[in-house]
């Protein structure tokens, strides 16, 4: 059974059974109410109906005109005067009926509890009406009086019958009124879970982008945005493995290129001196060829294994001079950087930075590296502290990168300019690593760069790692 039919089946039983048992009490209540009116009519009128007997009974016999016998005859006469519409009987001590108003088929059987100290109620059927008779004896003259007092209480029935029968056609209508609204708010009410419905099925089948267009501000509007935001989540989950797995053949078709490209001419050479009777240049020519092509292997080894070791260590960070470490690594470029015809400065403000040293030199010279290859003429290093952070830069006058290109440099084996690397042994792995060792230090990596004017590198240490 579905979710909307259990709602609108239990809140329909519950409002139709609710409904008429409140017309049920309503209705006994006040019918409950018109009896205990009526018994107390009887008594009051009881009451006077017997002080009229008394008093009746009492002078027939003071005047004496009449024996004893005869009392009886006359008994009709002192009721009748004080008697209304209502039925009255009067009985012996022996019970025997010495004046009855009652159709002859009446039940007395009320008399058996009949007791002086109080009045007993019944209603019994009385020919084609219902009577309230309230019962009771008294003494006179050493004599029991049986004396019975009935009202008519048709009346009170068919207010009943009527109340029943006006609950009746109000209770069908407000039953029917009631399920049509009822059903009108229900599928309201489940329309939002079908669209989540709709929503977990659309995910499930792969359907990430699916979003669901509730905006009510109860649970189940959060429970909707609950959901935009899960699929908001899988959605970019889904994006990253993707793009990971790009990056990975990526990763592995350039590995391939890679490795295949020197050993072509590696082969190619070394299977010429093999086969072909060369001159001593030649030999030579092909010679350097195979050596230069053995040295971009072996920086491609060595790049490799530096990104290994990095995604497989932790390292212990220490507390450097950050204006020591810059000073120590101009002093060791300063060699390359001659030979080149590059100009390298450096300044830095005096503070202590947290960082593993190796690693940290192994960054900045990839970036000088990286500098000088771009064709620049000027290298500048530069330390900057503020109140938070400890931001190092490295800048150069190159050929700069395009903007589009800066979010895919720090991919391993992404090269802007292929053949220009490749003479310089380069295998685009440099920025890769420089990524890993930021990581590694908690930094922050920021690139800004104008094509044909240059390339800045900031890295930003934290507070806490300074």
């Amino acid at each position: 059974m579905k979710f909307f039919s259990k709602i609108f089946i239990t809140v329909t039983l519950i409002l139709c059974v609710s409904l008429s048992l409140s017309g049920y009490f309503l209705i006994s209540l006040s019918f409950q109410n018109g009896i205990k009116q009526e018994k107390s009519q009887a008594l009051e009128q009881y009451k006077i109906t017997r002080f009229a007997l008394q008093s009746g009974l009492v002078s027939i016999k003071n005047d004496k005109l009449v024996s004893e016998n005869a009392s009886s005859s006359l008994m009709p006469e002192a009721l009748l005067s004080h008697s209304d519409s209502s039925m009255v009987a009067v009985f012996s001590d022996e019970k025997e009926a010495l004046y009855s108003q009652y159709p002859a088929d009446y039940d007395f059987s009320i008399l058996q509890s009949a007791d002086p100290q109080k009045l007993v109620f019944e209603i019994r059927p009385a020919g084609n009406s219902y009577v309230l008779t309230a019962a009771g004896c008294f003494s006179l003259d050493s004599k029991t009086y049986y004396l019975l007092y009935g009202k008519d209480i048709q009346t009170i029935l068919q207010q009943r019958e009527q109340m029943e029968h006006s609950f009746s056609v109000i209770y069908c209508m407000v039953c029917t009124l009631s399920v049509l609204a009822l059903l009108a708010i229900s599928l309201l009410f489940v329309r939002p879970l079908k669209q989540l419905t709709r929503f977990a099925a659309d995910i499930a089948e792969g359907d990430y982008s699916r979003r669901v267009s509730i905006r009510t501000r109860d649970e189940l509007g959060e429970l909707a945005d609950t959901c935009n935001h899960m699929a908001e989540a899988i959605q970019k989950s889904i994006d990253t493995l993707t793009r990971e797995a790009v990056q990975k053949e990526d990763f592995v078709a350039n590995f391939a290129h890679e490795l295949k490209t020197p050993l072509t001419s590696v082969i190619g050479y070394a299977d010429m001196i093999y086969q072909k009777d060369l001159t001593k240049a030649e030999i030579r020519s092909a010679a350097w060829y195979i050596l230069d092509e053995g040295l971009r292997l072996e920086e491609l080894s060595q790049k490799l294994m530096d990104l290994i070791v990095l995604n497989r260590q932790d390292f212990m960070l220490e507390e450097l001079s950050a204006a020591e470490l810059l000073e120590n690594l101009s002093e060791t470029l300063r060699p390359v950087c001659e030979s080149r015809k590059v100009s390298l400065r450096y300044e830095a403000d005096d503070s202590y930075i947290h960082v593993e040293y190796d690693l940290f030199k192994t960054l900045l010279l990839n970036l000088v590296d990286n500098g000088i290859k771009a064709g620049a003429s000027s290298i500048r290093l530069t330390g900057k502290s503020d109140e938070k952070n400890y931001t190092i830069c490295v800048s150069d006058n190159g050929c700069g990168i395009p903007e589009e290109e800066i979010s895919r440099i720090t991919e391993a084996f992404y090269m802007l300019d292929k053949s220009r690397s490749r003479k310089q042994h380069g295998a685009g792995i440099g920025l890769a690593l420089v990524s890993r060792i930021c990581e590694l230090h908690h930094a922050q990596l920021k690139f800004e760069s104008e094509p044909g004017h240059g390339t800045t590198v900031f890295i930003i240490l934290s507070e806490k790692d300074c």
